[in-house]
Protein backbone atom coordinates (compact mmCIF):
# COMPACT_ATOMS: atom_id res chain seq x y z
CA UNK A 1 0.00 0.00 0.00
CA UNK A 2 1.72 3.17 -1.16
CA UNK A 3 1.51 6.71 0.27
CA UNK A 4 0.62 7.84 -3.88
CA UNK A 5 -2.95 9.46 -3.72
CA UNK A 6 -3.54 8.67 0.11
CA UNK A 7 -5.76 11.42 1.98
CA UNK A 8 -5.01 13.62 4.52
CA UNK A 9 -3.43 11.99 7.53
CA UNK A 10 -2.80 12.56 11.24
CA UNK A 11 0.80 11.55 10.56
CA UNK A 12 1.90 15.43 10.10
CA UNK A 13 2.81 16.58 13.05
CA UNK A 14 0.33 19.13 13.12
CA UNK A 15 -2.44 17.00 12.75
CA UNK A 16 -1.30 14.36 15.41
CA UNK A 17 -0.58 17.48 17.62
CA UNK A 18 -4.69 18.45 16.92
CA UNK A 19 -6.04 15.25 17.28
CA UNK A 20 -3.60 14.97 20.64
CA UNK A 21 -5.68 17.62 22.06
CA UNK A 22 -8.77 15.86 22.51
CA UNK A 23 -8.63 12.75 24.84
CA UNK A 24 -11.39 10.98 22.57
CA UNK A 25 -9.37 11.30 19.32
CA UNK A 26 -6.20 10.48 20.69
CA UNK A 27 -7.62 6.92 22.00
CA UNK A 28 -9.22 5.92 18.58
CA UNK A 29 -5.88 7.43 17.12
CA UNK A 30 -4.27 5.02 19.37
CA UNK A 31 -6.59 1.96 18.70
CA UNK A 32 -6.31 3.01 14.72
CA UNK A 33 -2.55 2.99 15.15
CA UNK A 34 -2.66 -0.78 16.11
CA UNK A 35 -4.71 -2.15 13.09
CA UNK A 36 -2.46 0.09 10.80
CA UNK A 37 0.30 -2.38 10.89
CA UNK A 38 2.46 -0.86 8.41
CA UNK A 39 2.29 2.20 9.52
CA UNK A 40 1.31 4.09 6.52
CA UNK A 41 -1.35 6.38 8.16
CA UNK A 42 -4.20 4.51 6.59
CA UNK A 43 -5.58 1.01 6.48
CA UNK A 44 -6.27 -0.88 3.48
CA UNK A 45 -8.19 -4.21 3.27
CA UNK A 46 -5.84 -6.86 4.81
CA UNK A 47 -5.46 -4.72 7.35
CA UNK A 48 -8.87 -4.41 8.58
CA UNK A 49 -9.56 -7.81 7.19
CA UNK A 50 -6.85 -9.05 10.31
CA UNK A 51 -8.40 -6.93 12.66
CA UNK A 52 -11.73 -8.69 12.44
CA UNK A 53 -10.01 -12.28 12.16
CA UNK A 54 -9.18 -11.74 15.61
CA UNK A 55 -12.61 -11.99 16.67
CA UNK A 56 -13.43 -14.92 14.57
CA UNK A 57 -15.57 -12.79 12.18
CA UNK A 58 -16.37 -14.38 8.67
CA UNK A 59 -14.20 -13.24 5.71
CA UNK A 60 -17.01 -12.22 3.81
CA UNK A 61 -17.97 -9.47 7.04
CA UNK A 62 -14.54 -7.92 6.55
CA UNK A 63 -15.65 -6.73 3.15
CA UNK A 64 -18.79 -5.20 4.00
CA UNK A 65 -17.06 -3.15 6.49
CA UNK A 66 -14.45 -2.04 4.44
CA UNK A 67 -16.32 -0.83 1.61
CA UNK A 68 -18.37 1.11 4.12
CA UNK A 69 -15.74 2.48 5.88
CA UNK A 70 -13.80 3.42 2.42
CA UNK A 71 -16.82 6.30 1.75
CA UNK A 72 -14.92 8.07 -0.63
CA UNK A 73 -13.86 4.73 -2.27
CA UNK A 74 -9.65 5.00 -3.01
CA UNK A 75 -9.46 1.33 -1.22
CA UNK A 76 -7.49 3.04 1.93
CA UNK A 77 -9.20 3.85 5.10
CA UNK A 78 -8.20 7.25 6.52
CA UNK A 79 -8.26 8.49 10.16
CA UNK A 80 -11.07 10.71 10.29
CA UNK A 81 -12.90 7.54 8.06
CA UNK A 82 -11.94 5.13 10.95
CA UNK A 83 -13.01 8.04 14.15
CA UNK A 84 -16.28 8.98 12.67
CA UNK A 85 -17.19 4.92 12.32
CA UNK A 86 -16.44 5.05 15.98
CA UNK A 87 -17.97 7.69 17.25
CA UNK A 88 -21.27 6.39 15.50
CA UNK A 89 -21.56 3.83 17.97
CA UNK A 90 -19.74 5.44 21.04
CA UNK A 91 -22.45 6.28 22.85
CA UNK A 92 -24.08 2.15 22.34
CA UNK A 93 -20.95 0.77 23.35
CA UNK A 94 -20.90 2.74 26.43
CA UNK A 95 -24.25 1.67 27.20
CA UNK A 96 -23.47 -1.75 26.41
CA UNK A 97 -20.35 -1.61 28.47
CA UNK A 98 -21.77 -0.25 31.98
CA UNK A 99 -24.60 -2.94 31.42
CA UNK A 100 -22.33 -5.54 31.08
CA UNK A 101 -20.53 -4.26 33.82
CA UNK A 102 -23.45 -5.36 36.53
CA UNK A 103 -20.89 -5.05 39.86
CA UNK A 104 -20.27 -1.89 38.14
CA UNK A 105 -16.55 -2.19 39.24
CA UNK A 106 -15.79 -0.08 35.70
CA UNK A 107 -14.32 -3.74 34.73
CA UNK A 108 -16.28 -6.32 32.45
CA UNK A 109 -14.85 -9.49 34.55
CA UNK A 110 -14.64 -12.69 32.95
CA UNK A 111 -17.93 -14.12 34.22
CA UNK A 112 -19.70 -10.67 33.02
CA UNK A 113 -18.41 -11.41 29.75
CA UNK A 114 -19.51 -15.27 29.89
CA UNK A 115 -22.57 -13.99 30.75
CA UNK A 116 -22.54 -11.30 27.82
CA UNK A 117 -21.51 -14.20 25.36
CA UNK A 118 -24.44 -16.44 26.49
CA UNK A 119 -27.22 -13.71 26.15
CA UNK A 120 -26.10 -13.10 22.44
CA UNK A 121 -26.58 -16.46 21.81
CA UNK A 122 -22.62 -17.58 21.54
CA UNK A 123 -20.40 -20.47 22.59
CA UNK A 124 -19.49 -18.78 26.25
CA UNK A 125 -16.52 -21.04 25.23
CA UNK A 126 -15.17 -18.30 23.31
CA UNK A 127 -15.37 -15.85 26.40
CA UNK A 128 -11.51 -17.31 26.97
CA UNK A 129 -10.41 -16.72 23.12
CA UNK A 130 -12.34 -13.42 23.86
CA UNK A 131 -10.65 -12.06 26.55
CA UNK A 132 -7.22 -12.77 25.58
CA UNK A 133 -7.39 -10.89 22.33
CA UNK A 134 -9.23 -7.78 23.97
CA UNK A 135 -6.97 -7.65 27.51
CA UNK A 136 -3.89 -5.84 26.50
CA UNK A 137 -2.32 -5.49 30.40
CA UNK A 138 -3.12 -9.26 31.16
CA UNK A 139 -5.40 -8.38 34.30
CA UNK A 140 -8.07 -10.67 33.20
CA UNK A 141 -10.52 -7.70 32.69
CA UNK A 142 -11.63 -5.13 30.00
CA UNK A 143 -11.68 -1.66 30.63
CA UNK A 144 -13.45 0.70 28.20
CA UNK A 145 -10.66 1.15 26.37
CA UNK A 146 -9.65 -2.04 26.08
CA UNK A 147 -13.48 -3.23 25.53
CA UNK A 148 -13.87 0.39 22.63
CA UNK A 149 -10.83 -1.11 20.83
CA UNK A 150 -11.35 -4.50 20.50
CA UNK A 151 -14.82 -4.04 18.53
CA UNK A 152 -13.88 -0.78 17.07
CA UNK A 153 -14.29 -2.16 13.38
CA UNK A 154 -17.72 -3.72 14.09
CA UNK A 155 -20.48 -1.87 11.76
CA UNK A 156 -22.15 0.40 13.91
CA UNK A 157 -25.66 -1.33 13.21
CA UNK A 158 -24.04 -4.44 13.97
CA UNK A 159 -22.87 -2.99 17.49
CA UNK A 160 -26.67 -1.41 18.19
CA UNK A 161 -28.44 -5.17 17.82
CA UNK A 162 -25.81 -6.31 19.91
CA UNK A 163 -26.75 -3.98 23.00
CA UNK A 164 -30.45 -4.21 21.83
CA UNK A 165 -30.65 -8.12 22.32
CA UNK A 166 -28.58 -7.65 25.86
CA UNK A 167 -30.76 -5.15 27.36
CA UNK A 168 -33.49 -7.50 26.12
CA UNK A 169 -32.30 -10.16 28.47
CA UNK A 170 -31.19 -8.16 30.95
CA UNK A 171 -34.66 -6.59 31.72
CA UNK A 172 -36.13 -10.45 32.06
CA UNK A 173 -33.18 -12.48 32.99
CA UNK A 174 -31.50 -13.17 36.44
CA UNK A 175 -27.81 -11.97 35.76
CA UNK A 176 -26.34 -12.43 39.37
CA UNK A 177 -24.30 -15.26 38.37
CA UNK A 178 -23.95 -17.75 34.93
CA UNK A 179 -25.24 -20.60 37.76
CA UNK A 180 -28.78 -18.43 36.90
CA UNK A 181 -28.87 -19.82 33.41
CA UNK A 182 -31.75 -21.74 32.41
CA UNK A 183 -30.60 -24.55 30.66
CA UNK A 184 -33.87 -25.69 28.68
CA UNK A 185 -34.09 -21.40 28.17
CA UNK A 186 -31.16 -21.95 26.30
CA UNK A 187 -32.09 -25.22 24.63
CA UNK A 188 -35.14 -23.38 22.94
CA UNK A 189 -33.30 -20.16 21.90
CA UNK A 190 -30.38 -22.42 20.21
CA UNK A 191 -33.24 -24.59 18.53
CA UNK A 192 -35.00 -21.08 17.59
CA UNK A 193 -31.66 -20.29 15.05
CA UNK A 194 -32.11 -20.94 11.52
CA UNK A 195 -30.33 -20.08 8.36
CA UNK A 196 -32.48 -18.95 5.41
CA UNK A 197 -32.95 -22.16 3.22
CA UNK A 198 -31.49 -20.12 0.17
CA UNK A 199 -28.11 -20.43 1.63
CA UNK A 200 -28.03 -24.39 1.68
CA UNK A 201 -29.43 -24.07 -1.96
CA UNK A 202 -26.25 -22.03 -3.04
CA UNK A 203 -24.32 -23.84 -1.09
CA UNK A 204 -25.03 -27.49 -2.20
CA UNK A 205 -25.31 -26.29 -6.10
CA UNK A 206 -21.87 -25.37 -5.84
CA UNK A 207 -20.77 -27.81 -4.08
CA UNK A 208 -21.77 -30.98 -5.97
CA UNK A 209 -20.99 -29.02 -8.96
CA UNK A 210 -17.19 -29.19 -8.03
CA UNK A 211 -17.55 -32.62 -6.88
CA UNK A 212 -19.15 -34.08 -9.88
CA UNK A 213 -17.04 -32.72 -11.86
CA UNK A 214 -13.83 -34.13 -10.10
CA UNK A 215 -15.95 -37.55 -9.97
CA UNK A 216 -16.86 -37.67 -13.51
CA UNK A 217 -14.39 -40.60 -14.97
CA UNK A 218 -16.09 -42.81 -12.03
CA UNK A 219 -19.84 -41.32 -12.97
CA UNK A 220 -19.23 -42.20 -16.82
CA UNK A 221 -18.28 -45.81 -15.76
CA UNK A 222 -20.92 -46.20 -12.89
CA UNK A 223 -23.68 -45.30 -15.39
CA UNK A 224 -22.20 -47.27 -18.16
CA UNK A 225 -21.90 -50.47 -16.03
CA UNK A 226 -25.73 -49.99 -14.79
CA UNK A 227 -27.28 -49.90 -17.92
CA UNK A 228 -25.33 -52.46 -19.89
CA UNK A 229 -24.82 -54.83 -16.97
CA UNK A 230 -23.12 -57.98 -17.79
CA UNK A 231 -21.16 -56.63 -20.56
CA UNK A 232 -18.27 -55.94 -18.84
CA UNK A 233 -16.69 -58.49 -16.32
CA UNK A 234 -15.16 -55.94 -14.22
CA UNK A 235 -14.80 -51.43 -13.89
CA UNK A 236 -10.93 -51.59 -15.07
CA UNK A 237 -12.92 -53.31 -18.40
CA UNK A 238 -15.46 -50.96 -18.79
CA UNK A 239 -13.01 -48.01 -17.99
CA UNK A 240 -10.56 -49.67 -20.70
CA UNK A 241 -13.18 -50.01 -23.42
CA UNK A 242 -14.43 -46.33 -22.88
CA UNK A 243 -11.28 -45.15 -23.17
CA UNK A 244 -10.81 -47.16 -26.81
CA UNK A 245 -13.85 -45.79 -28.27
CA UNK A 246 -13.95 -42.38 -27.26
CA UNK A 247 -10.91 -41.74 -25.83
CA UNK A 248 -10.05 -39.60 -22.55
CA UNK A 249 -12.92 -37.09 -23.38
CA UNK A 250 -15.06 -39.69 -23.55
CA UNK A 251 -14.52 -40.12 -19.07
CA UNK A 252 -16.23 -36.46 -18.92
CA UNK A 253 -19.08 -36.83 -21.92
CA UNK A 254 -22.15 -35.40 -20.84
CA UNK A 255 -20.49 -33.76 -17.57
CA UNK A 256 -21.46 -30.05 -18.41
CA UNK A 257 -25.01 -31.21 -19.45
CA UNK A 258 -24.37 -33.63 -15.24
CA UNK A 259 -23.27 -30.17 -14.00
CA UNK A 260 -26.41 -28.26 -15.18
CA UNK A 261 -28.51 -30.94 -13.93
CA UNK A 262 -26.78 -31.44 -10.61
CA UNK A 263 -26.25 -27.93 -10.23
CA UNK A 264 -30.23 -27.08 -9.93
CA UNK A 265 -31.13 -30.76 -8.39
CA UNK A 266 -28.88 -29.94 -5.66
CA UNK A 267 -29.70 -27.02 -4.64
CA UNK A 268 -33.26 -27.87 -4.74
CA UNK A 269 -32.53 -30.61 -2.51
CA UNK A 270 -30.89 -28.92 -0.18
CA UNK A 271 -33.39 -25.77 -0.22
CA UNK A 272 -36.24 -28.26 -0.10
CA UNK A 273 -34.73 -30.21 2.77
CA UNK A 274 -34.37 -26.88 5.09
CA UNK A 275 -37.54 -25.77 4.25
CA UNK A 276 -39.60 -28.66 4.70
CA UNK A 277 -37.41 -29.43 8.37
CA UNK A 278 -39.13 -25.83 9.65
CA UNK A 279 -42.30 -26.85 8.06
CA UNK A 280 -42.85 -30.37 9.83
CA UNK A 281 -41.25 -29.07 12.84
CA UNK A 282 -43.37 -25.72 13.02
CA UNK A 283 -41.58 -22.13 13.52
CA UNK A 284 -38.93 -22.04 16.45
CA UNK A 285 -38.80 -25.55 16.88
CA UNK A 286 -35.93 -28.30 16.68
CA UNK A 287 -37.30 -31.55 14.07
CA UNK A 288 -37.36 -34.50 15.40
CA UNK A 289 -35.42 -37.21 13.78
CA UNK A 290 -38.53 -38.38 12.09
CA UNK A 291 -39.21 -35.07 11.26
CA UNK A 292 -35.82 -35.01 9.71
CA UNK A 293 -36.37 -37.74 7.92
CA UNK A 294 -39.59 -37.14 6.17
CA UNK A 295 -38.20 -33.61 5.15
CA UNK A 296 -35.15 -35.81 3.85
CA UNK A 297 -37.51 -37.94 1.20
CA UNK A 298 -39.18 -34.62 0.52
CA UNK A 299 -36.64 -33.19 -1.00
CA UNK A 300 -35.72 -36.04 -2.58
CA UNK A 301 -39.31 -35.74 -4.63
CA UNK A 302 -38.91 -32.22 -4.80
CA UNK A 303 -35.31 -32.21 -6.82
CA UNK A 304 -36.04 -35.65 -8.48
CA UNK A 305 -39.19 -34.10 -10.37
CA UNK A 306 -37.52 -30.69 -11.04
CA UNK A 307 -34.60 -31.70 -13.26
CA UNK A 308 -35.60 -35.08 -14.81
CA UNK A 309 -35.88 -34.53 -18.32
CA UNK A 310 -32.24 -33.14 -18.18
CA UNK A 311 -31.16 -36.43 -16.47
CA UNK A 312 -33.33 -38.26 -19.10
CA UNK A 313 -31.30 -36.39 -21.98
CA UNK A 314 -28.02 -37.00 -20.51
CA UNK A 315 -28.28 -40.61 -19.32
CA UNK A 316 -29.37 -41.23 -22.87
CA UNK A 317 -26.47 -39.47 -24.37
CA UNK A 318 -23.87 -41.20 -21.83
CA UNK A 319 -24.82 -44.99 -23.02
CA UNK A 320 -25.84 -44.65 -26.51
CA UNK A 321 -23.19 -42.63 -28.27
CA UNK A 322 -23.30 -41.75 -31.98
CA UNK A 323 -27.91 -42.20 -31.43
CA UNK A 324 -27.58 -38.37 -30.77
CA UNK A 325 -25.86 -35.60 -32.17
CA UNK A 326 -26.46 -33.54 -28.96
CA UNK A 327 -28.65 -32.52 -26.24
CA UNK A 328 -30.52 -31.10 -28.31
CA UNK A 329 -31.16 -33.63 -31.06
CA UNK A 330 -31.57 -36.17 -28.20
CA UNK A 331 -34.36 -33.50 -26.75
CA UNK A 332 -35.90 -33.90 -30.07
CA UNK A 333 -35.76 -36.88 -30.95
CA UNK A 334 -37.53 -37.73 -27.97
CA UNK A 335 -40.31 -35.58 -28.03
CA UNK A 336 -40.92 -36.60 -32.05
CA UNK A 337 -40.78 -40.49 -30.84
CA UNK A 338 -42.27 -40.98 -27.65
CA UNK A 339 -44.02 -37.33 -27.07
CA UNK A 340 -43.60 -34.67 -24.20
CA UNK A 341 -43.94 -37.36 -21.76
CA UNK A 342 -41.24 -38.97 -23.05
CA UNK A 343 -39.01 -36.41 -21.31
CA UNK A 344 -40.49 -37.86 -18.31
CA UNK A 345 -40.66 -41.57 -18.57
CA UNK A 346 -39.07 -43.65 -15.49
CA UNK A 347 -40.00 -40.83 -13.31
CA UNK A 348 -41.99 -42.88 -11.01
CA UNK A 349 -38.98 -45.33 -10.68
CA UNK A 350 -36.93 -42.40 -10.46
CA UNK A 351 -39.11 -41.21 -7.56
CA UNK A 352 -39.23 -44.24 -6.29
CA UNK A 353 -35.37 -44.48 -5.64
CA UNK A 354 -34.69 -40.20 -4.88
CA UNK A 355 -37.10 -41.26 -1.99
CA UNK A 356 -35.43 -43.54 0.11
CA UNK A 357 -31.80 -42.21 -1.63
CA UNK A 358 -31.99 -38.60 -0.20
CA UNK A 359 -34.20 -39.90 2.75
CA UNK A 360 -31.34 -42.10 4.07
CA UNK A 361 -28.27 -39.37 2.79
CA UNK A 362 -29.42 -36.22 4.55
CA UNK A 363 -31.02 -37.97 7.66
CA UNK A 364 -27.62 -40.13 8.25
CA UNK A 365 -25.64 -36.99 7.10
CA UNK A 366 -28.00 -34.68 9.92
CA UNK A 367 -28.15 -36.95 12.42
CA UNK A 368 -24.48 -37.50 12.74
CA UNK A 369 -23.69 -34.10 12.39
CA UNK A 370 -26.09 -33.71 15.34
CA UNK A 371 -24.07 -36.43 17.31
CA UNK A 372 -20.35 -34.62 16.25
CA UNK A 373 -21.73 -31.40 17.60
CA UNK A 374 -22.79 -32.14 20.75
CA UNK A 375 -21.45 -35.32 21.98
CA UNK A 376 -19.60 -34.80 25.36
CA UNK A 377 -20.38 -31.15 25.08
CA UNK A 378 -22.72 -28.92 26.96
CA UNK A 379 -26.71 -28.18 26.25
CA UNK A 380 -25.77 -24.79 25.85
CA UNK A 381 -22.41 -25.12 23.83
CA UNK A 382 -22.04 -27.26 21.10
CA UNK A 383 -18.79 -28.38 19.55
CA UNK A 384 -18.76 -25.55 16.16
CA UNK A 385 -19.30 -27.25 13.01
CA UNK A 386 -15.48 -27.85 11.03
CA UNK A 387 -16.25 -28.25 7.27
CA UNK A 388 -13.88 -31.45 7.41
CA UNK A 389 -16.51 -33.47 8.59
CA UNK A 390 -18.08 -33.16 5.51
CA UNK A 391 -15.29 -35.39 4.51
CA UNK A 392 -16.07 -39.10 6.78
CA UNK A 393 -20.05 -38.26 7.20
CA UNK A 394 -20.78 -37.23 3.60
CA UNK A 395 -18.58 -40.75 2.74
CA UNK A 396 -21.02 -42.69 4.76
CA UNK A 397 -24.33 -41.01 4.50
CA UNK A 398 -23.70 -41.67 0.62
CA UNK A 399 -22.52 -44.86 0.59
CA UNK A 400 -25.51 -45.63 3.02
CA UNK A 401 -27.82 -44.48 0.89
CA UNK A 402 -26.80 -45.96 -2.32
CA UNK A 403 -26.52 -49.56 -1.07
CA UNK A 404 -30.29 -48.75 0.82
CA UNK A 405 -31.51 -47.55 -2.74
CA UNK A 406 -29.94 -49.27 -5.34
CA UNK A 407 -32.35 -51.49 -6.76
CA UNK A 408 -34.21 -48.82 -7.24
CA UNK A 409 -31.78 -47.15 -9.34
CA UNK A 410 -30.88 -49.96 -11.17
CA UNK A 411 -34.68 -50.15 -12.46
CA UNK A 412 -34.95 -46.89 -13.11
CA UNK A 413 -31.95 -46.74 -15.27
CA UNK A 414 -32.70 -50.03 -16.93
CA UNK A 415 -36.06 -48.39 -17.70
CA UNK A 416 -34.69 -45.20 -19.03
CA UNK A 417 -32.64 -46.74 -21.59
CA UNK A 418 -34.89 -49.40 -23.09
CA UNK A 419 -35.61 -49.23 -26.49
CA UNK A 420 -32.91 -46.52 -27.14
CA UNK A 421 -29.92 -47.53 -28.61
CA UNK A 422 -31.08 -50.78 -30.18
CA UNK A 423 -31.79 -52.20 -26.63
CA UNK A 424 -35.05 -54.15 -26.46
CA UNK A 425 -38.01 -53.28 -24.15
CA UNK A 426 -38.45 -55.67 -21.72
CA UNK A 427 -40.03 -53.85 -18.77
CA UNK A 428 -43.25 -52.64 -18.03
CA UNK A 429 -42.09 -50.97 -14.44
CA UNK A 430 -40.32 -51.10 -11.55
CA UNK A 431 -41.81 -53.54 -10.25
CA UNK A 432 -41.53 -55.64 -13.25
CA UNK A 433 -37.77 -54.69 -13.91
CA UNK A 434 -37.31 -55.97 -10.27
CA UNK A 435 -39.37 -59.33 -10.38
CA UNK A 436 -37.36 -60.55 -13.99
CA UNK A 437 -33.68 -59.05 -12.53
CA UNK A 438 -34.20 -61.23 -9.60
CA UNK A 439 -35.66 -64.53 -11.77
CA UNK A 440 -33.04 -64.00 -14.42
CA UNK A 441 -30.00 -63.22 -12.23
CA UNK A 442 -30.73 -63.45 -8.96
CA UNK A 443 -30.49 -61.29 -6.08
CA UNK A 444 -26.63 -60.21 -7.55
CA UNK A 445 -28.34 -59.06 -10.52
CA UNK A 446 -30.17 -56.52 -8.30
CA UNK A 447 -27.31 -54.80 -7.45
CA UNK A 448 -25.08 -55.17 -10.55
CA UNK A 449 -22.91 -52.02 -10.64
CA UNK A 450 -22.93 -51.33 -6.66
CA UNK A 451 -19.12 -51.77 -6.27
CA UNK A 452 -18.32 -48.89 -8.59
CA UNK A 453 -21.64 -46.58 -7.46
CA UNK A 454 -19.93 -46.76 -3.88
CA UNK A 455 -15.98 -46.41 -5.29
CA UNK A 456 -17.92 -43.21 -6.59
CA UNK A 457 -20.01 -42.10 -4.21
CA UNK A 458 -17.74 -42.64 -1.35
CA UNK A 459 -15.33 -39.41 -2.31
CA UNK A 460 -18.56 -37.71 -4.37
CA UNK A 461 -20.25 -37.93 -0.89
CA UNK A 462 -16.64 -36.47 0.79
CA UNK A 463 -15.74 -33.38 -1.75
CA UNK A 464 -20.06 -32.91 -1.94
CA UNK A 465 -20.23 -32.01 1.83
CA UNK A 466 -16.67 -31.26 2.31
CA UNK A 467 -17.79 -28.40 -0.73
CA UNK A 468 -20.55 -27.41 0.87
CA UNK A 469 -19.53 -27.41 4.65
CA UNK A 470 -16.26 -25.37 3.40
CA UNK A 471 -19.05 -22.48 1.35
CA UNK A 472 -21.13 -22.12 4.33
CA UNK A 473 -18.06 -21.26 6.61
CA UNK A 474 -16.61 -19.75 4.17
CA UNK A 475 -19.90 -16.92 3.74
CA UNK A 476 -20.49 -16.94 6.94
CA UNK A 477 -23.52 -19.38 6.63
CA UNK A 478 -24.16 -20.55 10.08
CA UNK A 479 -26.52 -20.27 12.81
CA UNK A 480 -24.14 -17.85 14.88
CA UNK A 481 -22.69 -15.89 12.02
CA UNK A 482 -25.63 -15.54 10.14
CA UNK A 483 -26.79 -13.88 13.51
CA UNK A 484 -23.51 -11.45 13.33
CA UNK A 485 -24.29 -10.61 9.80
CA UNK A 486 -27.63 -9.70 10.07
CA UNK A 487 -27.84 -6.23 11.28
CA UNK A 488 -24.98 -5.61 8.16
CA UNK A 489 -28.04 -5.39 5.71
CA UNK A 490 -29.32 -2.97 7.72
CA UNK A 491 -26.81 -0.39 6.55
Amino acid sequence: MGSSGSKAAPSAKADVSLVKRDTFSDQVYQVFSELDTDSSETLDFAEVQAGLQKLKYPSNYAYDVFTTLDKDKNSQIDFEEFKEWVEMKHEDMRVLFDSVDADKSGYIDFNELKLFLYHLDLPIKNAKMLMRKLDKDGDQKLSFDEFRSGFALLHPSHFSAMKDTWMEYESDSDLAGVSAIDVSRSQKREESKTVPAWTSAVAGGLGNSISRTIIAPLERTRVQMIADAGRYPSMLACMQDIFKTEGVTGFWAGNALNIGRIAPQMAIAFYAKDYFKAVYAGPGNKPTPLQTLAASMSSGICCQTGVYPIDLIRTRLMTSPGAYTGMLDCLKSTVAEEGARGLYKGLLPANMFAVPYYGTQFFVYDMLKVQYTTFNRPADDPRPANPLIGIPLGAISSMTACFVAFPFQMAWKRLQVQGVGGRPIQYSGTIDCLRQVVAKEGVRGVYAGLVPNLIKLAPTGAISFLAVEAIKDFMGWRPQEMMLRQPVAMK
